[in-house]
């Protein structure tokens, strides 16, 4: 299916820049538009893009097939994953939900760094997880490198993946702490490398140079954060959702907490709302819809977009730590972790959210409903008998 679409005319959302950017390369070596603005986003897509069009004589057909296969090793990818974390069963039906998703098929039949992106990303989780299992190697510290330097040039936010091993590392025992610190110095190199990589061709082009990492770099640190408004109570619900699936044995506690806090918010705001009018049902409504909308304007998107797919993964994180399937262990609340993290990244700060910035919380949300179902369903059946095995 995805192969018919390699062939389709005209440019998808955002893939002039790619044209764009191999035409640069092909006339200077370097991915510069035609204003002259030396374009760093994706790069090593770019050129890729461009070695494939090189060898394969076509230009868009060729950057999407580059898309397509990289999808195809996400999906192998995710299956290798689950499979070593949990069982076959659960494996294939990650595999499954993965590759039925919309984000999935719409940035695999495109033309631009995404589906690569999330293949280097599953890559890099792949390697953590052998970090979890077997140690920290020679030969996984140089991969982790090249995994987070590839990353960067892909897209700016692997910065993010960083903070996985260093999570780690801070909830996990001491034991463990230092191969996961080592891992995030790995990752950290890697970042470091690439990002003086690309200032290094900024250098090349001073004035695209200059106007690129003003704009595109320090533009977006300083101002990428959104500032909340007054009386989020959604906030206080979000870090409720993340402390049961960080430390579940609290649950209750954080619970309690948490749903006090709301309550707080919600009676303040109702009593800083008389002092301009009586209360009614629009006002009210108002001041739900108001104080909930930060950190969640992805989680929003999430459930307006995949209602049913939102719902069935909060169900499954509350069946679970209601005991559901046994022992909820961290590599199986690690899913979770990884899609609220996503969540709330894109709920603190200020940006467009499309659906090529759905693939990555939609496919580890498949994934931890995968793990979670295959261990509820597990749990549930009655034992074999000795006769039926």
């Amino acid at each position: 299916a995805g192969a018919s679409q390699l062939t389709r005319a005209g440019y998808f959302v955002d893939e002039e820049f790619t044209a764009f950017a191999v035409r640069g390369i092909q006339a200077d070596g370097l991915p510069l538009l035609p204003s002259g603005l030396l374009y760093d986003r994706g790069l090593a897509y770019s050129y890729a893009s461009w070695f494939a069009g090189a060898v394969s004589g076509s230009t868009l057909p060729a950057y999407r097939a580059l898309s397509l296969l990289s999808a195809l090793a996400s999906v192998l990818l995710v299956f290798a994953i689950v499979r070593r974390l949990t069982t076959e069963r659960a494996a294939l039906l990650a595999a499954t939900l993965v590759s039925l998703s919309l984000p999935f098929w719409a940035t695999a039949t495109t033309g631009r760094f995404y589906a690569p992106f999330l293949a280097v990303y599953l890559f890099g989780l792949f390697l953590l997880m052998l970090v979890h299992q077997h140690g920290v190697t020679r030969r996984t510290v140089v991969s982790l490198v090249a995994v987070a330097a590839i990353g960067r040039w892909l897209h700016e936010l692997e910065f993010t993946f960083v903070g996985i091993p260093f999570l780690c590392a801070v909830l996990g025992s001491r034991v463990d702490r230092r191969k996961w610190l080592v891992a995030t110095a790995a990752l950290a190199a890697g970042l470091i490398a690439a990002q003086g990589t690309l200032f290094a061709l900024h250098a090349l082009e001073p004035s695209s140079g200059e106007t690129m990492v003003r704009r595109f770099f320090l533009w977006q640190v300083l101002n990428l954060f959104e500032v909340p408004g007054d009386r989020q109570y959604g906030l206080v619900l979000t870090l409720m959702v993340v402390a049961w699936v960080l430390v579940p044995k609290r649950a209750a506690l954080t619970a309690g907490v948490a749903l006090s806090g709301v309550a707080m918010v919600l009676a303040f705001s109702l009593a800083r709302a008389t002092n301009f009018g009586p209360l009614n049902t629009a006002t009210v409504a108002t001041l739900l819809a108001d104080g909930a909308t930060y950190p969640l304007d992805m989680f929003r998107h999430l459930a307006v977009a995949y209602p049913v797919l939102t719902v069935v993964a909060l169900a499954s994180l509350v069946a679970r730590l209601a005991g559901a399937g046994g022992e909820w262990r961290p590599h199986e609340r690690a899913a979770h972790v990884l899609w609220l993290l996503w969540v709330l990244w894109f709920g603190v700060i200020d940006s467009g959210i499309t659906t090529n910035y759905l693939l990555l919380p939609v496919t580890c949300i498949s994934i931890a409903i995968a793990i979670d179902v295959d261990a509820i369903v597990s749990h549930s059946l009655p034992p074999l008998s000795v006769s039926t095995r």
